[in-house]
């Protein structure tokens, strides 16, 4: 079996909410999938191969690990940029991000008879606007960057065989690169499997 991954310095650890460091990611795939007898392909920008190299250099792996160069702006869904920036900034998007900041019951009601009386007064199509919401949390709420390369999971797959880093009679699967985030019962789980 084969692994295909990614790891690209985003700039996470500056994040609102939800931040990571680099080293962080970087832990966790050592303790995690690098633990596992496999090979595994890491497409990786040039912000984050240097931390991985040189942990790379200190750590103990049983994985055989190949990083391939890749720049954020070689994915092919980047020229989505702006439209991605538009519908994340939109005040549809807001009230739709909910789930990370469900509204305190005071202020439930109060929203329940504002949209209800919008509505009647034909403010149908306003009345996003005039939602109060907190702003979301969770990072495919707010980093355009972070959405593409999510949504380029199944490109870097074919790029693997594209370019022959994996066979056609490779079973290959994706595996997020910090998957684990370091938990010792993960860690313990994929340790020496194959």
């Amino acid at each position: 079996m084969k692994i295909v991954t990614a790891f690209f310095d985003l700039g996470r650890s500056g994040y609102r909410n939800h931040s990571r460091s680099p080293e962080s990611y970087v832990r966790a795939f050592l303790d995690g999938i690098a633990q596992i007898e496999c090979e595994i392909v890491v497409f990786v920008n040039k912000a984050a191969k240097t931390t991985l190299e040189s942990k790379l250099e200190e750590a103990e792996t049983r994985a055989r690990i190949t990083l391939i160069d890749l720049e954020l702006d070689d994915l092919p869904l980047v020229e989505l940029k702006d439209q991605v920036v538009d519908v994340l900034s939109s005040s549809s998007m807001r009230f739709y991000s909910l789930r990370d900041t469900l509204l305190p019951l005071n202020k439930f009601f109060w929203l329940f008879w504002k949209v209800f009386l919008g509505r009647a007064f034909g403010k149908r199509d306003t009345i996003w606007g005039e939602i109060t919401t907190e702003l979301p949390k969770a990072p495919e709420y707010n980093h355009w960057d972070y959405l593409v390369l999510t949504w380029s999971k199944p490109w870097f797959l074919s790029q693997a065989f594209e370019r022959e880093l994996v066979s056609e009679s490779s079973f290959v699967v994706w595996v997020d690169f910090g998957l684990g985030h370091s938990k010792s019962e993960f860690s313990q789980m994929v340790k020496g499997k194959r």
